[in-house]
């Protein structure tokens, strides 16, 4: 492997989201339909305002997913509410990224922006990193640099593309102006005092404050918008029980739901099959007999105890990998590697952990069986049965040695594959069971924390924020966390918060060097390893 090739997949390793960096980024880029700008070639260019913008944000959106594209989206939104003139400059790593992600975009506005449901006039979309460093070392965005009075990089990881990021600090030097820089929740940015210059400032997101030596700690907190989101009439639990129905004439008409919102390329953990003779129920099947039937394999200890524990996240096993790298730089990382399904590793997953719950729950008060209704819109229900809405029939309770145990749930049970839309969000999970959900990423998790939902099976991706959110609901501390949409609004109009911030970054930055030279020694340090850990948050 490439020493560069080598070096990116270092980098994907360490941020715990790598994906197979073999799909190409696209080399031309392409003007979404939300850009009022047009490209030639590798360039895209924006028409320039006659009145200036005031705030410039730039975000980085990694293959991976699309974590950060609604991070960045709530981040503009928020903004827009204290500065409606600002210039939004996204960037992607190829032109399917682009394309999902502008289509994401285009249905999630958030709802309390002050543009009533529009992205900036004023922005850019590149498909690629090679467009957006095209246009960096062609000047194209000086101008809009230079005439912002804030620059904002929201969401941004360093230490991934370095030719891009030396171009891009080459312009903030060059002009002379600092920029504020967050990342997804609990994200670090290293040494960025140092790195830029002591131009680039780090804003913390996430649940907890972090500390910093001589500077004390500094909360710029979570994203709160879904607690001013709009409240629909729609009234979920008959929506589904209309696209479920018919289910057993002894069941209640309106079900129960339960929300379970994982990673979908995660879904292979999960480990069903259909129940025999199930296919030819499904909607739409040979007898319009309701949804296919199908079984949830559950692993079990050698006494028949829920297997519980912890199995490695693919954030986990690349780290191992990292490991291995910093003792033998010519390892190969194999970056398509999955984790295993829930019953080879011996560890229950998160819709097995849901369904004990709801099963193991007291419904003697019920008149007649309730159907319970999960709603897993990344569950990839439709890629094995063929269809979005299955029915659990029967559990079977897989021991150690292979031996089964069959159980049949007491009332019916159904895994929906709905997806759920952005406006819809606040109105759906107040009608979901609170007692019990499935959240993985930084604001599905955050939603429901905030509307006092509780966050049952531990996340195949950011455990570490889950562990701390869950403690800030378990503890009754969600009030006190701030909303990090009002931190940065009031970055914006408080030179004593800017101070402060300042002060704070610059001290961190401090305390990331020290901690890197003592994990990687002097000679590392300066290495282009030890500079893509630093860089990219490996020490916070």
């Amino acid at each position: 492997m490439a020493r560069h090739a080598r070096l990116q997949v270092l980098a994907c390793v360490v941020l715990a989201r790598c994906v197979a960096l073999g799909v190409s980024a696209a080399s031309a880029a392409a003007a979404s339909d939300l850009a009022e700008g047009t490209c030639d070639g590798d360039t895209c260019s924006a028409p320039m305002s006659e009145s200036r913008p005031t705030v410039l944000v730039l975000s980085m959106f990694l293959p991976d997913g699309f974590g950060d594209v609604i991070f960045g989206e709530h981040f503009v939104s928020e903004v827009l509410l204290a500065h409606p003139s600002l210039t939004w400059v996204r960037v992607y790593s190829n032109q399917i990224s682009h394309d999902a992600g502008e289509a994401l975009l285009r249905e999630r506005i958030h709802p309390t922006a002050s543009t009533s449901g529009a992205l900036p006039a004023a922005s850019r979309a590149y498909a690629s990193q090679e467009a957006f460093e095209a246009d960096l070392q062609s000047r194209a965005l000086d101008e809009l640099w230079t005439s912002a009075s804030f620059v904002f990089l929201a969401p941004w990881v360093f230490g991934i593309h370095a030719k891009g990021e030396a171009v891009l600090l080459s312009l903030a030097k060059r002009v002379g102006r600092e920029f504020w820089a967050t990342g997804e929740y609990g994200r670090g940015m290293g040494h960025i005092y140092s790195f830029t210059g002591g131009l680039g400032h780090r804003v913390p997101s996430g649940w907890r404050a972090e500390e910093a030596s001589g500077e004390g700690s500094l909360s710029g907190g979570v994203f709160k918008s879904i607690l001013s989101a709009p409240v629909t009439g729609t009234d979920w639990r008959q929506r589904l029980a209309s696209r479920i129905r018919p289910w057993p004439e002894d069941a209640a008409d309106v079900p129960r739901l339960w929300w379970a919102y994982g990673r979908k390329d995660s879904a292979h953990v999960h480990a069903f099959r259909l129940a025999k003779g199930g296919e030819s129920r499904g909607s739409g099947g040979r007898d319009g007999g309701g949804p296919p039937e199908v079984v949830k394999l559950i692993p079990v200890s050698a006494t028949g105890e829920f297997a519980t524990g912890r199995a490695k996240t693919s954030g986990e096993l690349l780290g191992n990998s990292l490991m291995g790298i910093l003792n033998d730089p010519t390892q190969e990382v194999d970056v398509t590697r999955k984790v295993e399904s829930e019953v080879a590793a011996r560890v229950a997953g998160q819709l097995s952990e849901l369904l004990i719950h709801i099963l193991t729950r007291d419904r003697s008060g019920d008149a007649v069986p309730v159907p319970e209704v999960i709603v897993a819109p990344n569950a990839d229900v439709e890629a094995w049965s063929g269809f979005k809405v299955v029915r659990i029939t029967a559990l079977e309770l897989v021991g150690p040695s292979g031996k089964v145990e069959v159980l049949e749930p007491s009332r019916p049970v159904y895994l929906a594959a709905e997806s759920v839309p952005r406006l819809e969000m606040r109105s759906f999970l107040a009608q979901c069971e609170p007692s019990g959900v499935i959240v993985t990423g930084d604001q599905s998790l955050a939603e429901a924390v905030l509307l006092g939902l509780e966050p049952l099976a531990r996340p195949d991706a950011k455990v570490q924020e889950w562990e701390f959110a869950t403690a800030a609901l378990r503890e009754a501390r969600v009030g006190s966390v701030p909303d990090l949409g009002e931190t940065f609004r009031e970055l914006l109009r408080s030179p004593s918060l800017q101070a402060r911030v300042r002060k704070w970054s610059e001290a961190r930055s401090r305390d990331v060097e020290a901690m890197a030279a003592q994990r990687l020694g002097e000679a590392q340090l300066d290495s282009d390893v030890g500079q893509i850990l630093m860089r990219s948050g490996m020490f916070g």
